[in-house]
């Protein structure tokens, strides 16, 4: 199985978890590759966005010489947004309700990466 057909099935287990409202995988340029968001949001620029924050922080880190950039958290009133790398040239990004609990998510989807045969 190729490993944008692994990131499908991630998306795909994380659209079955109420915890999460929205969940999007696109290359490191920007181009999708899985989404569980609604028609409507301007997808393309949203995607381009999320590589473009991901590539500043991956800067920010650098130069701060806190090692590589493995997530982020974003929190807004309503909720939180994370972003991570899952695999080399690939961004997961997850909208979540502002009582999720941020280390167990991420738990389960760096347990579920493994199940599907990529670490990172």
């Amino acid at each position: 199985m190729k490993w944008e057909d692994k990131l499908k099935v991630l998306i795909e287990l994380l659209r079955q978890d109420s915890r999460v409202r929205a969940a999007k995988v696109v290359s490191n340029i920007g181009i999708e590759i899985a989404s569980t968001f609604t028609e409507g949001i301007g997808e393309t620029e949203f995607d381009a966005m999320i590589a473009a924050f991901n590539a500043l922080a991956e800067m920010l880190v650098a130069e701060m010489k806190q090692g590589q950039l493995e997530q982020m958290y974003i929190r807004g009133t309503d909720g939180f947004i994370m972003v991570m790398q899952v695999g080399p040239n690939s961004i997961l990004t997850i909208s979540l309700p502002k009582d999720a609990r941020m280390a167990f998510i991420f738990s389960e989807i760096k347990r579920t990466l493994d199940k599907i045969g990529k670490s990172f």
